[in-house]
């Protein structure tokens, strides 16, 4: 099964040992996140855009597919550790939504990022 499909079945059965799955696959692997940059000020910050989902769980968006990053503006590509590690470091984000580049996506916390982190 390629990481595209293991994350139509985690994202559909929200089972322990999916999850599992695609955090195995995704292990060593670039993803990608969307950027923005103020080019009128050279010197400024790269910003992520941040994403709420339901009330107020505030997540960066993570693409495995760098063609569905590209859809949404500008990229950068990351290894999934230093995402996981990234979030973890960012005070107004409560975690990570990682699509599939398709129709499929799932969201980590910060505490399951760092223990995910911490098995890689």
């Amino acid at each position: 099964m390629d990481l595209s499909q293991l994350i139509d079945t985690a994202a559909d059965s929200k089972t322990e040992a999916d999850y599992e799955a695609v955090f195995s696959a995704l292990k060593g692997r670039q993803v990608f996140v969307n950027v923005l940059k103020d080019e009128a000020v050279p010197d400024a910050d790269v910003r992520m855009p941040v994403m709420t989902i339901g009330d107020n769980f505030r997540v960066v968006g993570l693409y495995t597919s760098l063609e569905a990053a590209q859809a949404q503006g500008a990229v950068a590509g990351i290894l999934w550790e230093d995402a996981l590690a990234m979030v973890g470091k960012i005070p107004d984000v409560n975690g990570l939504a990682v699509h599939n580049g398709k129709d499929s996506w799932f969201a980590i916390d910060k505490a399951a990022a760092a223990i995910v982190l911490a098995k890689a």
